[in-house]
């Protein structure tokens, strides 16, 4: 099955002790400057030629032509040689472990329509999500082995449609025998270019993708043909995990199932309940049961798709599909309706304990807290991990006890610990550790989750920030709630503490770093926090514990620590600790020795030979082995040999800046403890962070609000469904309109859907704190919210400044009551006229802010539908003034645009920005429809400007 085929496969079958020798008989022949024989190693051994043939076609060639080439060039070519070899030696990729991948173009000749890649245009990386990289990890990392074609989607833009005539033109003399297994297969199919440039516009629905493709392509193909297609997608995990990771649900699959008619969506399903029902059982016989609806998958999945002239492709199941179905069943049930509301139970009822075990405000530590004996266990879980998950883990610190004895004053060698297959469905949340330079020192941080669902967006909780963005400040972690928010953790300069270990802006000694010097302590908010030994507050967001999946039977954590054996030292001492009270819960799953990094100019480097290398090297106490890295390329460098300082020098010349990582001896197999140290050799995902204006905090004493002596703002989180807020909204509304008070509320989605409701109480209204308390515990009672919390309020003076905040509380104040009372009209108006209305009124608001702005390109979020275009052409002819003059007759519209003509405006567009959010945000409380409205809103302040 040739479907996802817009991708070079490459297949190399070496392995290090087979090409090490090779790669030292190349080093010894250019240092005798004896070229043929290098040569004659690439004519007579086959592998590599036949590597070379995939990789470059063009180098080949000159190899076969080598006796008319200059001299230079014949040094040029053995050099480049070496530097396939050495790439090929200590790198892994999907595609083999020879060249470059990456889009490649195409080229047309005169004589006929064959299509051949140019290798110059192969350096660019391909993108590919962490989920393909863990789906595919033992084998990318342990075993290089060949990638079928069917199981990546990726982009490109070359179709090469028959072979024959590009072997014979550049390697006429190689026999027709010897030319099995070196066609390129890669056949480009527009319906799957389609597809994925559509995912890549946003999450569409299943059955929507459907509908556009059918649409796209009913006059080239039938319906079947598109189903099909996308039947083909679904399957494999890319649609399932990458692009659509939110809509694998029952709920889902029934609407896929009427809306696209695809029968076999009901095989799917019954291959799913019987992976539920083999998890539940450990029975290996219930999965007999699948062969049988494989049968009716393969019966019904089989079409013939001529997709042009001459190209014709055979849908089926073969034996390998059928694997992947059968671990897909597996995997999906691990991954079916996850409970973000079961999790955030948890997690209430693990603070019930918390508090009635230890009381508030009192911490404990970490170690003792997460005992399963003597303390509550985890709150990640409430299940024990398998007694052979047990064994495996004391089995496996014993056995790196042992080796750390061993190796204690040698180099640090953990390959060892990586031989054993792992089970990628055990997966628990990962805590990384990553070290980073601040002055010279080395640091280390806490970082980000290792598994990220997309690569085009950022789903992981935690991110880095970079250390240089503010001289005055020094930030060690940003929170991500549901990439809808940036949360700045760093913490001011004067506040750090002067030694090596940096958590959160908070510097420790990593020394004498061990889980038993930090504290879990709940707070009178009832928020979980951490502190060290001295009281210091580590400012990870515990409330991002509700979006984890509890359900995992560990947690992971992964250290990244420099080569350093203190280092190592200091993280044996909390795996030992581990190990003797709690070893239970907390799995150290991976070490991964970061290399140490230079970074090398070529106006560095005083002369160009062995000398002046030598030199550069000894100046900043490189060592002598080192690993380079440039795009996907790794090549491991030592400067004793002359032809590798000839390489490094061609390089350095060429690139201008290089950086260079320290190397830790020979690699016999691509570990995770290689592979990690060096970052795969090919991107993961794109790198977004670095795309957000990160502003430091801001020290503000009051930034916190709590209630003292029942005065000041009070902060109730009311939960209650999506459908139900608008009918609270409105209950509230009226309640507090005979009451004398200020307050405002903002709609949420964290962890679950709930209004965050503010009321300040101050002298004349504290009289009322105790109705406001009956008025929440009725709502409870009655079903109207099914929980709630008190919370203290935190001023986001980064986004509004210290000036705007009291004016932009009384902002929210009359914003929140005027948007309940235009979501009143709803009832009233048509469609149509209500989006008119919102709309206009909106910009009413905020028209002293547009004012002030250069143009309106903020407003966009992303681009919408067809419908949405047709929709503001509506907007912009329909024309409702008696229902906009009503709105603006309104005292809290009157009263708003006052308070927004009051602020200091020293950031417009931001500020314009927060507001409209928020506004937004209290009328529907949908990043979607307000995506919509904004572009309804950019569409008519344009066609006001070309009107004028």
């Amino acid at each position: 099955m040739k479907l996802s085929s817009e991708v070079i496969v490459r297949q190399s079958n070496f392995n290090f002790k087979e090409l090490k020798p090779i790669l030292e008989q190349v080093s010894t022949f250019f240092e005798n400057e004896d070229y043929i024989r290098i040569i004659e190693i690439v004519k007579n051994n086959k592998k590599i030629r036949d590597s070379i043939l995939v990789s470059s076609p063009d180098f080949l060639k000159s190899c076969f032509n080598f006796e008319k080439l200059s001299d230079k060039k014949k040094r040029n070519v053995c050099l480049t040689f070496y530097k396939y070899l050495n790439r090929m030696l200590y790198r892994a990729t999907p595609f083999g472990i020879f060249s470059s991948v990456g889009k490649a173009i195409t080229k047309n000749t005169d004589t006929d329509t064959n299509f051949l890649i140019s290798n110059f245009e192969t350096k660019k990386h391909l993108n590919f999500s962490l989920e393909i990289q863990e789906y595919f990890y033992d084998k990318l990392v342990t075993n290089i082995e060949f990638v079928n074609q069917s199981s990546i989607l990726c982009k490109a833009n070359t179709s090469i449609k028959e072979t024959k005539n590009y072997i014979d033109y550049f390697l006429p003399n190689i026999s027709l025998d010897e030319r099995e297994g070196n066609k390129i297969l890669f056949q480009k199919n527009r319906v799957l270019e389609f597809i994925y440039e559509k995912s890549l516009e946003g999450v569409y629905s299943i059955s929507k993708l459907i509908s556009l493709t059918k649409e796209k392509f009913s006059n080239d193909f039938s319906n079947e043909i598109i189903e099909s297609l996308i039947l083909e997608l679904l399957k494999i995990r890319f649609i399932l995990l990458d692009v659509y990771p939110f809509v694998l649900s029952e709920e889902s699959l029934n609407v896929l199932r009427s809306d696209s008619k695809l029968p076999i969506i009901d095989e799917i399903e019954a291959v799913i309940n019987i992976g539920k029902e083999f998890n539940e059982s450990g029975n290996i016989d219930i999965l007999k049961k699948i062969s049988f609806h494989l049968e009716d998958a393969n019966r019904l999945n089989k079409y013939n798709i001529t997709q042009e002239i001459a190209n014709e492709i055979e849908f089926f199941l073969s034996n390998t599909d059928k694997k992947q179905i059968q671990h897909l069943a597996q995997f999906v049930f691990s991954n079916f309706n996850k409970s973000v509301s079961d999790s955030r139970h948890k997690v209430n009822i693990y603070k019930e304990k918390f508090s009635e075990r230890y009381g508030h405000y009192r911490a404990v530590s970490l170690i003792e807290v997460f005992d399963e004996i003597s303390g509550l266990g985890s709150p990640f879980t409430e299940e024990l991990i398998i007694d052979k998950l047990k064994y495996d883990e004391i089995k496996w610190k014993n056995e790196l006890k042992l080796e750390y004895s061993k190796n204690q004053y040698e180099t640090f060698d953990l390959s060892i610990f990586y031989e054993h297959q792992r089970n990628i469905e055990e997966l628990g949340f990962d805590l990384n550790f990553n070290i980073y330079n601040i002055d010279g020192k080395v640091n280390l941080t806490l970082g980000r989750s290792a598994y990220s669902r997309s690569p085009r967006s950022y789903h992981g909780r935690f991110g880095f920030l970079n250390l240089d963005e503010n001289d005055n400040y020094t930030h060690g972690l940003i929170y991500y709630p549901k990439n809808t928010k940036i949360k700045n953790l760093g913490v001011a300069l004067e506040n750090q503490y002067q030694s090596n270990l940096v958590i959160n802006g908070i510097k420790k000694s990593s020394e004498d770093l061990t889980l038993s010097e930090i504290y879990l302590k709940l707070t009178k908010d009832n928020e979980f926090i951490l502190q060290d030994v001295h009281g210091r507050v580590l400012n990870i967001d515990i409330r991002s514990m509700i979006n984890l999946d509890l359900t995992n039977d560990y947690i992971k954590f992964i250290g990244l620590l420099s080569s350093k054996t203190d280092k190592i030292g200091s993280l044996l001492g909390i795996l030992e600790s581990l190990n003797e009270f709690h070893q239970k819960r907390i799995v150290f799953e991976d070490i991964v020795l970061v290399p140490e990094k230079w970074n090398l100019t070529k106006d560095m480097l005083l002369s160009y030979d062995i000398e002046g290398v030598i030199n550069l090297f000894n100046s900043y106490c490189i060592p002598k082995k080192v690993k380079l890295m440039i795009e996907d390329q790794v090549l491991v460098l030592d400067i004793t040999k002359k032809i590798d300082v000839e390489l490094f020098i061609d390089i350095l010349k060429k690139e201008g800046k290089i950086e260079v990582y320290e190397c830790y001896g020979e690699c016999y197999t691509y570990t995770n403890l290689e592979s990690l140290a060096t970052e795969l050799t090919f991107t993961f995902y794109n790198r977004r962070v670095s795309s957000h204006q990160i502003q430091p905090v801001i020290e503000v004493k009051d930034r916190l609000q709590i209630m003292e002596n029942n005065y000041g703002w009070f902060y109730v989180k009311l939960y209650t469904y999506k459908n139900l807020q608008d009918q609270l909204l409105t209950y509230l509304n009226r309640y507090f309109k005979d009451i004398t008070m200020s307050w405002f509320y903002l709609r949420y989605s964290d962890d679950r859907p709930h209004i965050r409701f503010r009321i300040y109480i101050d002298s004349e209204s504290k009289y009322n704190l105790y109705d406001i308390f009956h008025l929440v515990t009725s709502l409870l009672s009655n079903g109207v919210i099914d929980d709630y919390s008190i919370c203290p309020y935190e001023r986001e003076y980064e986004r509004y400044g210290i000036k705007n905040y009291p004016l932009v509380e009384k902002i929210f104040e009359f914003d929140s009551k005027l948007c309940l009372d235009s979501l009143e009209k709803r009832k009233e108006l048509s469609d149509l006229k209500f989006k008119w209305l919102i709309v206009y009124s909106s910009i009413e608001i905020f028209q002293q802010l547009l004012k002030q702005v250069n143009n309106y390109e903020f407003l966009f979020y992303k681009k919408g539908e067809l419908e949405d275009k047709n929709i503001l052409k509506s907007i912009i002819r329909l024309s409702d003034s008696k229902n906009l003059n009503l709105i603006k007759s309104n005292i809290n519209f009157k009263k708003l645009v006052e308070f927004i003509g009051l602020l200091h405006l020293e950031n417009v567009e931001q500020l314009l920005d927060s507001l409209l959010h928020m506004h937004f945000n209290r009328l529907f409380g949908d990043l979607e429809v307000e995506s919509k409205y904004r572009n309804y809103i950019l569409g008519v302040l344009n066609f006001e400007i070309k009107r004028k």
